[in-house]
This record gives structure tokens, sequence and C-alpha cells, in this order.
């Protein structure tokens, strides 16, 4: 920072989950299998969901590894974005 200039807060964020949620998944060894990414919260168009969908396409069509998007939650892009997906070559 420059001299005079305010400090800026600092916050520490970190996220508290119940590990039993979590249990039935196995992780994949590093460079084996698909790359599994979440997406936990609202699932609304302007979330950026349908930038997700398309990030995987992107992704997959790259050929270098497959990618696998896990949405968990509720809005009303839901129903939209599963169609879109289904409808996805990826």
């Amino acid at each position: 920072t420059e001299p005079g200039a305010p400090r800026r807060q600092t916050w520490l964020f970190v996220p508290d989950y119940d590990r039993a949620l979590f249990d039935d998944f196995e992780a994949n060894p590093i460079g084996e299998g698909p790359v599994e990414i979440l997406f936990a919260g609202r699932v609304e168009e302007n979330k950026g969901v349908f930038d997700l969908l398309r990030a995987c396409e992107m992704l997959n069509s790259a050929g270098k590894r497959p990618y696998r998007f896990h949405i968990h939650g509720e809005g009303d892009a839901l129903e939209p974005l599963r169609q879109a997906a289904a409808a996805s070559p990826s």
C-alpha cells in the first residue's frame, strides 16, 4: 500500500461443513479419472451456472482429461440447466 493509504480489512473465511456428507465419495488419484468440480449454491442464471456448462464443454473438447461438474442446489435455472446438459455433447 502507498504511504497514507487506508488499510483494507482482511477477512479469513473458513467453510464449515459436515464431512460425513462426503463419506461416500472416493477420491480419484491425481492424474486418473475425471476431474470432479463441485458447484454448491443457488442454481440461477445470474450465478453463472450456464457458464459452468460451457466451461465443461470447452474443457472436455480439449481432450486432455475428462471433466465432470456436480451441481448441488436449487433454483429457477435447475431444470433448464438439466435440459441443456442433456443436450450437450460433453
